[in-house]
């Protein structure tokens, strides 16, 4: 097998520092709970159960996943948080798979508001989490950018299609904010070398496209 590609760029100046915090601050382990928070209120969800839903989603999305990674990385089985080498991140993302399907099974079955989508929503994630995996047993897509234009694609199919019981569509200007924020992801993740521009593009396609379709899917059978 080719050993990967896993050298760190010479250049470290400014911009690489800021494409390094681009990579933690929009970061796929935060945006599912964002995503629920605004299902639920699209659905006009009291706050409360907002508040649980979305806090059991940062536990199981964000919270389980990362300490499992620290753990690997603590033990030496991973050489970095970022996890460059394609065929190291196959254990950390079966771990993920385990805690996005504890997830999933939790947030169908306590959720009252929207339950259908709420449940469709936990179930895309685990489903393309799954895909991902795949993909990456043979090549190494970014998941970086697969997770934040996925989740700008199930943004705007909650938008589209959710119950609007509380809260307003979101605005142009804010899909303006969040397609420059896929954007600078995808550069982010080529300027410090994490990925080539043909992962990164490959990741962002994927993401947008692939859960878009999954609930369009599922809405159209009626399932949600």
């Amino acid at each position: 097998m080719r050993p990967e590609a896993v050298e760190l760029p010479a250049d470290r100046g400014a911009s690489y520092r800021l494409a390094q915090a681009v990579g933690y601050v929009i970061s796929p382990l935060v945006l599912p709970p964002l995503l629920f928070a605004y299902a639920l209120a699209q659905a006009g969800a009291p706050r409360t159960e907002i508040g649980a839903m979305s806090s059991l989603s940062l536990l199981g999305h964000g919270v389980l996943p990362l300490l499992y990674v620290v753990w690997l990385l603590r033990t030496r089985q991973v050489g970095s948080i970022e996890i460059r080498d394609r065929r190291n991140r196959i254990r950390p993302m079966l771990g993920t798979l385990i805690c996005y399907s504890l997830a999933w099974a939790v947030l169908a079955l306590l959720g009252e508001t929207a339950r259908p989508l709420v449940g469709a929503l936990a179930g895309c994630l685990l489903v393309n989490t799954v895909l991902a995996l795949a993909v990456t047993l043979w090549w190494k897509i970014s998941l970086h950018a697969l997770s934040v234009a996925g989740f700008v694609a199930m943004l705007l199919f909650v938008a589209q299609y959710g119950e609007h019981g509380g809260a307003s569509m979101m605005g142009g200007s804010t899909w303006g904010v969040l397609t420059a924020a896929v954007l600078l992801v995808m550069w982010a993740r080529v300027r410090i070398r994490a990925h080539t521009v043909a992962q990164v593009m490959a990741g962002a396609g994927f993401g947008f496209l692939v859960p878009y379709a999954e609930l369009w899917l599922l809405r159209w059978i009626g399932w949600i």
